[in-house]
């Protein structure tokens, strides 16, 4: 009945959402390379982003944490972290 034709006429909808959140970057890895913080995609394949943020002007704690890949969730957290450690 009714509950069929609703259920198909949502789930296009929901591919649509889901392809309009996939534009946001997620899974990216802060790394020291040369001293220098530079931001990798999921695969660790690509750089995403060079920063040009020094590793050792960062806190110590934050410093192991790129030494160790430090893991960023989106795209967002990743602006908000060079927003709080870039010069």
């Amino acid at each position: 009945g009714f509950g069929t034709i609703k259920r198909s006429s949502v789930s296009p909808a929901k591919v649509v959402v889901r392809k309009s959140y996939a534009k946001e970057v997620e899974g990216l890895f802060l790394v020291n390379e040369n001293n220098m913080v530079v931001v990798y995609d999921k695969s660790l394949s690509h750089i995403y982003m060079d920063t040009g943020i020094r590793t050792d002007e960062l806190p110590w704690s934050v410093q192991r944490e790129i030494m160790c890949m430090k893991y960023i969730e989106t795209e967002s957290e990743l602006y908000h972290f060079l927003e709080s450690y870039s010069s």
